[in-house]
């Protein structure tokens, strides 16, 4: 249930909310489909995937793909609610309302998504450019954070750290 503890751990635990937790729950842990606890590559034991992939060897559609597109879902619902987004920052050590994204705060949030890795300086820049045109564009500071963060759950390394 590593996915399930990874979401509940940064959108769930520092602003507990029932919505939060609910989607969660559907999403992921209730879903056979989604929850694989960890990499899933076709033919392997652990996926929870169809029989045919599991034992056949053959080039059948990979079930990864389909665990994606359920995080996807899961980031998309839990980032509209306002109570993740706070947990979130809460965790990276700041204020929801916090007006400046830095290569230091986005390292802390980056942290909290992906614990011990060191982002490269693309990313950095990336993930900074993309609070700072939320915020030419009249989004609040909470939102652009929420903008920030939206391909942060969607990365593949979310399920990787």
């Amino acid at each position: 249930l590593y996915l399930v503890s990874k979401f509940k751990t940064i959108f769930y635990d520092n602003s507990p909310s029932s919505t939060v937790l609910n989607i969660i729950n559907t999403n992921i842990k209730d879903n056979d489909k989604a929850e694989f606890g960890g990499s899933c590559v076709t033919g392997d034991d652990n996926c929870k995937g169809t029989l045919e992939i599991k034992v056949s060897g053959l080039m059948s559609p990979n079930p990864q793909p389909i665990r994606s597109a359920h995080i996807f879902n899961t980031c998309e619902e839990v980032l509209n609610q306002d109570t993740s987004v706070t947990s979130a920052l809460d965790i990276a050590g700041f204020n929801p309302n916090s007006s400046l994204a830095s290569t230091e705060s986005i390292t802390a949030l980056a942290d909290v998504f992906f614990p011990g890795m060191t982002l490269s300086d693309d990313v950095y820049t990336s993930l900074i450019n993309i609070f700072n045109q939320s915020k030419s564009e009249g989004i609040s500071n909470k939102d652009a954070w929420k903008m920030v963060m939206d391909p942060m759950c969607k990365s593949p390394l979310f399920e990787l750290y």
